[in-house]
């Protein structure tokens, strides 16, 4: 393989593991775009049901009143007892439905700081998969050049018959340039 050949290779494989830590990268922001939203949702979704919760309650609970009313019971003692802990338990299913819609909220928010994580991570990968590409590249290159240019344990770039003008081809090559 020509020094051209090897050194396109090896910026190539180097451009690919790059590419591929964003486009993971872009791919987990995308889920975590979509944990976002579900978060989002959830606490909407919480805020409706406590909402439904209450509506319901208070119809009932007028249903109740009118019942007592109706019976000529009055509000006072075992009634209004009746009433208030009504009331009362009416407002403990909307604070759960609340408290449930935020726990998801919790879940979906945890799990986006975690996605928005791993592709920070994924890009840093391939930059360190790129740089590991190109070392290789090169220590594959210095192991194999002689300065006669044939296979064999050669004293590496600075040593060799390479004219000046290869030389700066390969360390542009390798991004040095």
């Amino acid at each position: 393989m020509t020094f051209a050949l090897q050194a396109a290779a090896t910026g190539v494989q180097a451009a690919g593991a790059i590419m591929e830590g964003y486009q993971k990268a872009a791919g987990l922001k995308a889920n975590a775009h979509i944990a976002d939203n579900n978060a989002d949702l959830a606490n909407r979704t919480a805020a409706g049901d406590a909402d439904n919760v209450l509506r319901q309650g208070r119809q009932q609970i007028g249903a109740q009143s009118a019942a007592a009313a109706q019976n000529g019971l009055g509000f006072s003692g075992s009634v209004s007892d009746s009433l208030n802990a009504s009331a009362t338990g009416l407002q403990m299913d909307a604070n759960n439905a609340i408290y449930g819609g935020r726990l998801k909220e919790t879940g979906y928010r945890n799990d986006a700081s975690g996605l928005r994580a791993q592709a920070s991570n994924a890009v840093t990968a391939g930059w360190i998969g790129a740089a590991s590409t190109l070392l290789g590249g090169a220590g594959d290159f210095m192991k194999n050049k002689t300065p006669g240019g044939d296979k064999g344990g050669g004293s590496g770039i600075a040593g060799t018959s390479l004219s000046p003008e290869q030389k700066s081809d390969f360390i542009t090559a390798l991004g040095g340039g």
